[in-house]
């Protein structure tokens, strides 16, 4: 599978400091985007700390024909820059949805986000039923554009 060698290659180099430390609003604003191999869904996104929606982690690509996602071994998490668990503060408790059919994502309902100018990193983790672990991280930028 040549995502699993491109993944294998990527991360031997990329650290979650490293990411952050690159990671600014006009980063993100003039496009800049981190990605590990193939692309599994959105991977960076604005948000106004008003603002409740849906983002997922898409796992559709990588999972072997027949494999699904194990729901019982499915996790979303949230940190800030800080590395603080701030998963109860921006995930809507509840909203968390496996789908385990084409398209196989794990699904939540975001909210909040506390300053201007933070960032958090969403982290979706899987394993399947055949036991194969994945997992994607979104960064979740928040603006107050008219604050």
């Amino acid at each position: 599978m040549i995502y699993g060698v491109v993944k294998e290659s990527i991360n031997k180099g990329v650290t979650k400091e490293s990411i952050n430390k690159g990671v600014t609003k006009e980063s993100i604003n003039k496009g800049v985007v981190y990605s590990i191999g193939e692309t599994m869904g959105e991977n960076h996104f604005p948000k106004q700390p008003w603002e409740k929606f849906t983002v997922y982690g898409d796992f559709t690509n990588v999972l072997n024909d027949g494999d699904t996602i194990d729901v019982d071994n499915s996790s979303v998490t949230v940190e800030d820059s800080a590395g603080t668990d701030v998963t109860s503060d921006i995930v809507v408790a509840g909203s968390v949805q496996v789908s385990v059919t084409y398209p196989s994502r794990l699904t939540v309902m975001v909210q909040g986000g506390t300053e201007d100018g933070s960032i958090y990193t969403i982290t979706y983790k899987i394993t399947t039923v055949a036991g194969e672990k994945y997992e994607v991280e979104q960064l979740m930028f928040v603006e107050d554009t008219y604050s």
